[in-house]
Formats: structure tokens, C-alpha cells, sequence
């Protein structure tokens, strides 16, 4: 699951396509989360409204009316999820793959996560359920996942989950070597799943990263602390 800063002033930096960097004022105070998509952003207010900007050929950033009351943020490539705090979850974006189309009745939602091709939603119980493409069984929960499950995070065409042992489960497409997560590792607290690589953080403090070697990404540190925002 992609862990997402608290701000209380959202400003925008990098490449400006699609206007990702007119930060709308509505964005401008309130921020308690944010998230990108491909060519999107994702805002989410104190209030529990959503504000969105960037490219909008598929509605990416046209936020529906029954988005309110949202707790939970996640922007994939080009649709977007909210989870409101009825446990419901909101979609809206591009329609390809039934992404658009969480399961009937899905309810008691605590967390969300997005990717290019799929999503998950972690419920009360410790359960997942998944829906988008399936190819390359992205969505097709192992036993081993089925329960117990505290954090969830889908990568491209693969997907993550954090067990409440510390052990991490992985599934989908095992492009290089991204979701052969070892069954050693027993003390996670945090994972994400992203394009090429897994990452995951320790109790210890360290990361694991595993995947593709370019950047020379493929690394196990144990960070630095920072100073703290304010």
C-alpha cells in the first residue's frame, strides 16, 4: 500500500504536461494526502473531499458526487480510487478491465491501493479483494494471503501483501525476480509494490529491495533519519 504524506500545503514539482503543476486552489490548504497517477493528481482534504488536476481524457481527474466523506486516496494510471468512511470504495477514470468496477457489495474497506492494471482493497477482517486484469493472476489472492492480512500495495501486473506475522506475500507477474520475496523475512512493517521493484521496511529500520538491478536499485540500506516537518 503506497504511504501517503500528511501536508498542509500541497505544491507541485517536476515536469508540467498536462498541467500537473497548476496546483488548483482548492489544493492549496486542507491537504491531508496526496497521490499521482500516471498524468493525475490526487488530493484529499481535511474535510473529506477529493481535489484532482492533470490530464483528464478518460475523467481521470472529474471527481464524482458520491465522493465524499473520503478517508483513503489512490490514483492508478489513469482512473482513480476513494475510499469513504462507510468502508465503500469510489471509482472513476478509465474503464478497461472492469477497474471501474469494484465486486457488488464490496463494504468494510480500511485501505486501497491502485496500479496501471489492477487494484486491492484490504477489508476489516484481514481479507482481499481484487478486481482489473487478471492475466497474470494479479488478482488471484494464494491461500497464503486469504487472511491476517494488514497492508496491501499492487504493482504493474503484480501485487503485495503484509501479513500480520511480518511476512510478505507476493503474486502475479515475477518479472525480475520482483515478487520472490524470501520466507525469512518475518519482521516487515511497511511494502510497496511498484513498476520493477519490491520494497519493504524492517522493524529493524532497514529496506529490502527487490527486482530489477538497473539504478542500482536493487539494495538493502537502513535509511537515515531526517528532520521532521512541521
Amino acid at each position: 500500500m503506497r504511504r501517503m504524506r500528511r501536508m498542509r500545503m500541497m505544491m507541485g514539482m517536476g515536469a508540467s504536461w498536462y498541467g500537473v503543476q497548476s496546483v488548483p486552489p482548492d489544493a492549496l490548504s486542507g491537504v491531508v494526502a496526496v497521490d499521482a497517477g500516471a498524468q493525475h493528481i490526487l488530493a484529499l482534504k481535511s474535510d473529506g473531499t477529493v481535489v484532482a488536476w492533470g490530464r483528464n481524457n478518460y475523467f481521470q481527474t472529474y471527481v464524482p458526487g458520491n465522493a465524499v466523506d473520503v478517508i483513503a486516496i489512490s490514483a492508478g494510471g489513469d482512473y482513480s480510487l476513494a475510499l469513504k468512511s462507510d468502508g465503500t470504495v469510489v471509482a472513476w477514470g478509465y474503464q478497461s478491465t472492469g477497474l471501474l468496477a469494484p465486486p457488488a457489495n464490496l463494504s468494510h474497506v480500511v485501505a486501497i491501493s491502485t496500479s496501471e492494471d489492477h487494484a486491492l482493497a484490504l477489508r476489516d477482517d484481514g481479507t482481499i479483494v481484487a478486481w482489473g486484469d487478471n492475466r497474470f493472476k494479479q488478482c488471484a489472492i494464494p491461500l497464503t494471503a486469504s487472511q491476517n492480512v494488514v497492508a496491501v500495495s499492487s504493482g504493474l501486473q503484480y501485487s503485495l501483501a503484509l501479513l500480520n506475522n511480518g511476512k510478505v506475500i507476493a503474486w502475479g507477474l515475477n518479472m525480475s525476480n520482483r515478487a520472490s520475496i524470501p520466507l525469512s523475512i518475518n519482521n516487515a512493517v511497511a511494502i510497496t509494490a511498484a513498476y520493477t521493484n519490491s520494497a519493504i521496511s524492517l522493524r529493524t529500520g532497514q529496506v529490502l529491495v527487490f527486482g530489477s538491478k538497473l539504478s542500482n536499485a536493487l539494495v538493502t540500506r537502513t535509511p537515515t533519519p531526517g528532520p521532521l516537518l512541521p
